[in-house]
């Protein structure tokens, strides 16, 4: 059982996660749009090239640390299996 102050700590990391998570969510979608003109080139340049992976990678990690079963979750499965 976890205590109260364990709860709140946990629900303070699961919130900074999903913050995390809407970022790159909302980076992502405007990386897809393009506003304006000649913007598309410019994505293609190296830093915007690299960043499109770096939102993936974040992604993928962040959504990683809420869907695992471990130890370090005091108690708490989120996970939809038992394995």
């Amino acid at each position: 059982m976890m205590t109260l102050l364990e709860t709140k700590e946990w629900m303070n990391d699961l919130w900074n996660i999903l913050v995390d998570v809407n970022i790159c969510r909302e980076n992502s979608a405007r990386m897809i749009k393009s506003v304006y003109e000649n913007e598309k080139s410019i994505k293609k340049s190296g830093f915007f090239y690299q960043y499109s992976f770096q939102l993936k990678f974040i992604l993928a990690i962040q959504l990683s640390k809420i869907l695992q079963d471990n130890d370090n979750q005091n108690g708490i499965s989120i996970s939809w299996y038992e394995g």
